[in-house]
């Protein structure tokens, strides 16, 4: 062999194995998938199942719903009416005064801001700045927008019929990318536009999977999982993790079971898809009602109108994204009756909020809870509760307790209330007071309150309620006139947080880091300042340290205490 040739083939050998991937020298030093994207510690089990018909429903849930496994429906959204019209001009014009909420592309990231307040917009200005801005729509889609969607034929018969709880509208200009985490109910996922990659993985697999803890009574939740770099070294068990995989053109629609856990990606210049939400209870039903399902004509595609659906949202006001099925709480609490026509008032109260987790206790929601299920059921007016009144009780008022039992700010036209607490709002006050005339700087108002992160909007909402007498001028007996009002806005609109336990020091460093890089500290000593140039303002990342309580506090007039 020449000496060129051995060198050449010495050459070839080292450029084959630098350009080998990591997974053909998997070992305990670098195994495969370690500090790479989810999913490229294993081949994927391969594509979910796809239909390029629609199949029956007795098919589908015996299938997919009962067994919770993914399909997709490849085309079935282009017998949308808005698979074709729905170009931003068409949407700028037809619903563009309508109202949606926002969240950034990246999840973690902070509530961006719309002309509507903190997390909420109007399409039409969230089209006109869409392509430049972090964020995107995740709305419950209103009500007008409803005719020009369809829905899939064999969700509107039988089982199906009546368990359609909610429609969402997604939309951004690509690059959104989601944590690995799991929903609560079953979902129909159309595509109209842009492309979408999905990992799914079984339910089977979460214990090898690193999740945030939260209250067994929540189906959803989130991995602490970086999926973008996996650390397969701390988490070695990941390795024994199985999954498909789900590529979604325009017109396509994937069934994700609930509590399935996924990782979604999107891209193109537009990627807008519509969702349609079904009853996690479906799974678990013993057999499928097939009533009028045999004559059904599984080529037309109903409107999303023509159906039944639990929650809508008219546009405007606020919505019910993600409220719980109204359907399972009232059969949850009827198994309380099983043996019983009757149950103490007390034992009754104990028994429903114990359905819900001790592990809630902690967090307040039981307060709410309490207090939801004594107001929607007078316990405080009556010894005991029956089985013949529980079933007595109106489907809305079901409704009304769903959602008085597990309310979300985010859903309300005052979520940005909810975001800042009292201490933070009168630090901004007190930042923006002038020590000579004291009276306050309505520009040095509104820009402190954008530094902790609230909107223009609600900033110029917040100086019109300052402003007793409508004179453009807010001096000291105007704070002392509206402070109480001013201040309930924020301690009315305030909810206990959900107990949530993240022990994973890698995702709490970065959650802290993507905090830092969002907004600047919010607390302060005497944030009035001196009457030096720039007083008021607060410097670039600067964090002001937390005032020693007084000794007065308890006794200070709501002026004093702004």
């Amino acid at each position: 062999m020449s000496s060129f040739y051995r060198f050449m083939t010495t050459v070839l050998v080292a450029v084959i194995l630098s350009n080998a991937p990591y997974c053909q020298g998997d070992n305990d030093d670098h195994p495969r998938g370690h500090f790479d994207r989810l999913g490229s510690h294993i081949d994927s089990d391969g594509h979910v199942e796809i239909y390029d018909e629609i199949p029956t429903a007795q098919k589908f849930w015996e299938k997919h719903v009962r067994h919770r496994l993914p399909a997709v429906f490849r085309g079935a959204a282009k017998n949308f009416e808005a698979f074709n019209l729905w170009t931003d001009d068409y949407l700028r014009k037809n619903y563009g005064d309508l109202e949606v909420k926002l969240e950034a592309k990246a999840e973690k990231k902070n509530v961006p801001i719309g002309t509507k307040g903190k997390g909420r917009d109007t399409i039409a200005d969230f089209l006109d700045s869409y392509v430049k801005k972090d964020s995107y729509i995740v709305s419950q889609l209103p009500d007008p927008m409803s005719p020009e969607i369809g829905v899939l034929p064999c969700i509107t018969c039988g089982s199906f019929k009546n368990r359609i709880l909610e429609a969402n509208l997604w939309l951004s200009s690509g690059g959104t990318k989601s944590l690995l985490h799991k929903d609560a109910d079953n979902a129909i996922n159309c595509l109209l536009n842009g492309t979408k990659d999905w990992l799914l993985i079984h339910p089977k697999y979460e214990k090898f999977i690193p999740m945030a803890k939260e209250a067994k009574s929540e189906v959803g939740g989130f991995s602490t999982i970086n999926v973008d770099k996996v650390n397969i070294k701390k988490y070695p068990n990941f390795k024994k993790v199985h999954y498909n995989h789900a590529n979604l053109s325009p017109g396509d629609c994937l069934y994700l079971p609930y509590a399935y856990l996924h990782q979604v990606r999107s891209y193109g210049s537009k990627n807008m898809a519509v969702s349609v939400l079904l009853a996690a209870g479906l799974t678990h039903e013993k057999t499928f009602n097939n009533e009028d399902c045999e004559s059904k004509d599984y080529k037309v595609f109903p409107k999303l109108t023509e159906v039944n659906m639990v929650w809508t949202y008219p546009g405007h006001g606020p919505q019910t994204l993600g409220s719980m099925d109204p359907m399972e709480l009232r059969d949850s609490i009827l198994k309380l009756f099983k043996k019983k026509d009757k149950v103490p008032s007390d034992r009754f109260l104990q028994e429903v909020t114990a359905m819900d987790d001790e592990e809630d206790e902690g967090s307040g929601m039981i307060k709410i809870q309490h207090k939801a299920y004594t107001k929607h059921f007078g316990l405080d007016k009556k010894k005991y509760v029956t089985a013949e009144e529980v079933n007595k009780i109106p489907f809305e008022q079901w409704k009304a307790l769903a959602v008085d039992m597990d309310p979300d700010p985010a859903n309300t036209e005052e979520y940005e209330y909810a975001l800042f607490d009292v201490k933070q709002f009168q630090n901004v006050v007190r930042k923006s007071m002038n020590q000579k005339s004291g009276e306050l700087d309505s520009e040095k108002f509104i820009k402190n309150y954008m530094k902790i992160g609230g909107s223009e909007k609600i900033a110029n909402d917040l100086l019109e309620k300052f402003d007793s007498n409508n004179d453009e001028v807010i001096d000291g007996n105007d704070l002392e006139k509206t402070a109480e009002k001013v201040l309930s806005l924020f301690k009315e609109h305030s909810m206990p947080p959900k107990k949530v336990e993240v022990k994973d020091e890698d995702y709490l460093r970065e959650e802290a880091e993507t905090e830092e890089e969002g907004l600047p500290g919010d607390e302060g000593d005497d944030l009035m300042g001196d009457e030096s140039e720039g007083e008021g303002e607060y410097r670039e990342g600067e964090e002001p340290e937390e005032r020693a309580p007084r000794d007065d506090d308890e006794n200070r007039d709501y002026h004093d205490e702004l």
